[in-house]
């Protein structure tokens, strides 16, 4: 028993260096990511600067030439056009995996787009503040979409006796598509993924059992 527990160590040992090497490499994907997405920042606020120069440009020519009406449609059709992409965008969050790390909570980023598209409603013509806050929404869930964060949680698991448990597991987000887990005991491998082929996204545990 001594050696074969031994065995299991060695053997657990081994799955745990694959899986810190695995984590070394998607950090380092990470960090290109991150040069990737403080670039995409840096040309965002760039184009948005641009915009606010050509919005004043344009609100001074119209004013002179007496175009408020047209100005007003174009001003209404801005409104629609980003109200239409928060919903998507809302959309992208609700359909996301459940399972996440404490900062990527998604019923957090769920309220966050709810308020944003209720602010965005509400309002009469689209202003700075509302796409500097859409902006910052959409490169936060873009930056989510790549990440390969790793996390502790509890998950529901079943042993071979049918016995339902909470486990805890070592975590690695796929982005928000899903996530790989492994239980601390060993005893359970898999995947958390959307199991859904069409319809409301459903997220079910695909759990490989190891025998003790």
């Amino acid at each position: 028993e001594k050696d074969t527990v031994a065995a299991e160590v060695t053997n657990l040992t081994t799955q745990r260096d694959a899986v810190s090497a695995e984590l070394e490499s998607k950090n380092a994907e990470f960090v290109k990511s991150q040069s990737e997405f403080d670039e995409l920042q840096n040309q965002t606020a760039i184009t948005q600067a641009r915009r606010d120069g050509l919005v004043a440009e344009t609100e001074r020519l119209e004013s002179q030439v007496g175009k408020l009406d047209e100005a007003n449609t174009r001003s209404m059709m801005t409104k629609e056009t980003l109200e239409s992409n928060i919903s998507r965008l809302m959309v992208t969050v609700q359909e996301g995996s459940p399972l996440t790390p404490d900062k990527y909570s998604r019923q957090d980023r769920i309220a966050r787009a709810q308020g944003l598209k209720d602010r965005a409603s509400a309002a009469n013509w689209v202003d700075p503040a509302l796409l500097d806050e859409y902006t910052a929404l959409y490169l936060s869930e873009l930056e989510i979409s790549q990440s390969r964060e790793y996390f502790f949680a509890k998950l529901p698991v079943v042993d071979r006796f049918g016995t339902k448990t909470n486990s805890w597991a070592e975590c690695v987000m796929t982005g928000n598509h899903g996530v790989l887990y492994r239980t601390l005991d060993g005893q359970h491998t898999g995947v958390y993924q959307n199991s859904s082929t069409e319809g409301p996204a459903e997220f079910t545990f695909n759990d490989m059992a190891v025998d003790s």
